[in-house]
């Protein structure tokens, strides 16, 4: 009856390490995609941090530097307004002068590209 006994207590304690195991190898062996799948088709938390839009260099300079002076609507105005991406450019460039920011080559083109894509859409 011990010897029974033994045999049962050792078999509970290696089960679950057994079984913990088995289900955590195919946790990691399972492509990304398939992990956090919800079975009703709708985005779990981890999937919709992923669909959370990552703000570029462009908007960020923009938001932070130049929407303290004025509001988007001042990219839709007809007086003034850009016509062309070289005409975005020497507007960024230009403002980004006059405000003593000292942005560098790329930190001018990600602005001019983030505005073209938001406000002005040029093909």
């Amino acid at each position: 009856m011990k010897f029974a006994l033994s045999i049962i207590v050792l078999i509970s304690l290696w089960l679950p390490i057994q079984i913990n195991a088995s289900t955590e190898s195919k946790t990691i062996s399972q492509p990304a995609t398939t992990l956090n799948q919800s079975n009703d088709g709708k985005p779990t938390p981890d999937e919709e941090k992923l669909l959370t839009p990552v703000a570029s260099k462009g908007q960020l300079l923009y938001e932070n530097h130049c929407i303290k002076c004025h509001e988007s609507n001042i990219h839709i105005r007809e007086k003034n307004k850009a016509r062309t991406i070289n005409d975005v450019k020497a507007w960024v460039v230009k403002w980004q002068t006059h405000e003593k920011l000292g942005w560098d080559r790329s930190a001018i083109n990600a602005v001019t590209d983030y505005l073209i894509l938001r406000y002005y859409k040029f093909k």
